[in-house]
């Protein structure tokens, strides 16, 4: 059929452009611009890399660990670059404005998938074990159209990469932070910051929802004794770092003010912790990967 010359040349060492794809896709992953930053072109219309030698480094490194990907990004994680912060130098920024030197981290939203499995895991109702099958399998090769949505999209906690994506029918989450499309191939995804987002993260029952479980986790947790430990470990399950002076007053202002509603009653004291979660789920910080001073 051709297929086997057709897998030998795309990984023939003498043909370097696969691997500088792929290095430059990991590349635009973990820092959200590839060293070509038109990711699905590589012609002549394309833009040129702007660290040219890095990127055939790097191509030659991936293939001579045998293509692993898991290598190269442990390769690119642990450099200098990777770990610098996002806080702005005034020096820096008049020499290279746009960042195109990676000489700080760029402020990026995170992904669909990495939104939702990260209020999972806060909530504590992630699933981590690996599906055999898909929730679509068992329909067989029916029009999906004829089936009802939620025998396509079932509730589901696993992780993300879990979840089946059928056109037309993609969870919601991901419809509204710009999952691509499933007929199309993308290196590079678009991102928008609409009101529809914030919305969802205020009014959604899956939000609500993991806000409770997460409220529940917090308070039967051993590594807080009171309150004010209890914010600083739910301000480190969602943004990995402790409450400011200000935040922690502003969330033992809200704590209080739902408890005493009902003083001493346990049901009105989870509601108000679920309060600070789904307060937490639904600020920029959680979706963005950004350095807080």
């Amino acid at each position: 059929s051709g297929r086997m010359e057709l897998a030998q040349w795309v990984t023939n060492p003498g043909n370097p452009l696969t691997a500088r794809v792929m290095v430059n896709r990991i590349w635009h992953h973990l820092f959200g611009r590839g060293i070509v930053t038109t990711t699905d072109n590589f012609g002549l219309i394309g833009k040129k890399p702007t660290h040219p030698e890095l990127l055939d480094t790097l191509a030659l490194q991936f293939m001579n660990e045998g293509w692993s990907v898991k290598k190269m990004i442990k390769t690119i994680m642990l450099t200098r670059t990777y770990q610098l912060s996002s806080n702005p130098n005034p020096d820096n920024l008049k020499v290279d404005p746009n960042n195109m030197f990676f000489w700080r981290a760029t402020p990026r939203r995170i992904e669909a998938e990495i939104i939702r499995d990260s209020i999972l895991a806060i909530s504590g109702q992630i699933n981590l074990e690996q599906l055999k099958s898909s929730a679509v399998t068992p329909l067989g090769d029916k029009l999906s159209r004829g089936i009802a949505p939620e025998k396509i999209q079932p509730p589901s906690n696993h992780r993300s990469v879990y979840l089946p994506i059928v056109r037309d029918y993609i969870p919601e989450i991901f419809d509204l932070f710009d999952f691509p499309s499933p007929s199309l191939v993308t290196g590079s995804r678009s991102v928008t910051n609409v009101p529809t987002q914030a919305l969802f993260m205020r009014n959604s029952k899956f939000i609500s929802e993991q806000a409770r479980h997460a409220a529940k986790r917090l308070l039967a947790s051993k590594e807080a004794s009171d309150d004010i430990e209890r914010v600083h470990l739910a301000m480190q399950w969602a943004f990995s770092r402790h409450a400011t002076s200000e935040e922690e007053a502003g969330a033992m202002e809200l704590i209080q003010q739902i408890k005493k509603a009902k003083p001493n009653d346990p049901v009105q004291t989870e509601k108000a912790w679920a309060a600070l979660f789904h307060t937490l789920f639904a600020t920029a910080e959680f979706r963005y990967l950004v350095d807080i001073k």
